[in-house]
């Protein structure tokens, strides 16, 4: 008698399933989490502060907010000094996580990027009338960029692509010519 096909997950530690459940919680969960973080670990630091203060005896005088500031400062420093915060320290987590998914969204956009340019010259080799049916489309396109020796330079590159002869425009990669003015402008 065959026993009934048992799923690969049941056979693994509970270890490795509470990874694979921290991998798979999204991006903005864990944003979340690390804001929630910041937050609770800045509103203790600034208890912590009132606390030291108050046993200071700071609070028993009349203060301007400059000298208040000066005298919690002072003290602040002087409680921590050598160690970094845990403040500090998941401020900079969150820093840290914030500038690895806007690397990450770039490689993904510039991934993408390749990906369609890819199957557009395949599809333009492969089906000539496409390419010519796009062609319009695509130097209206280049048409829209705000510096016109960039537009240029984008449709030379593109010419043979595109099946168009070189505008008179900067071959890609040669900057163009000086202007004909003489002397430090």
């Amino acid at each position: 008698m065959a026993q009934p096909a048992v799923p690969a997950a049941a056979h693994l530690p509970a270890k490795d399933a509470s990874r694979r459940s921290a991998a798979s919680q999204s991006r903005k969960d864990r944003m979340a989490a690390l804001e929630a973080d910041v937050r609770r670990l800045r509103e203790r630091d600034e208890a912590r502060v009132l606390r030291l203060a108050k046993r200071a005896g700071l609070f028993e005088h009349y203060w301007t907010l400059p000298e208040l500031l000066a005298h919690l400062t002072e003290f602040a420093e002087a409680r921590s000094k050598g160690r970094a915060s845990q403040l500090k320290l998941a401020e900079d987590r969150m820093a840290r996580v914030k500038k690895i998914e806007s690397e990450e969204e770039r490689k993904l956009d510039a991934r993408r990027k390749i990906l369609l340019g890819s199957f557009l010259l395949a599809r333009f080799e492969r089906f000539p009338l496409e390419r010519e049916r796009m062609q319009g489309e695509i130097l209206r396109f280049l048409d829209t960029h705000k510096d016109e020796t960039v537009r240029a330079r984008n449709k030379a590159l593109l010419a043979d692509v595109l099946g168009i002869g070189a505008p008179d425009a900067v071959a890609p990669g040669i900057r163009p010519a000086a202007s004909s003015k003489t002397g430090p402008q």
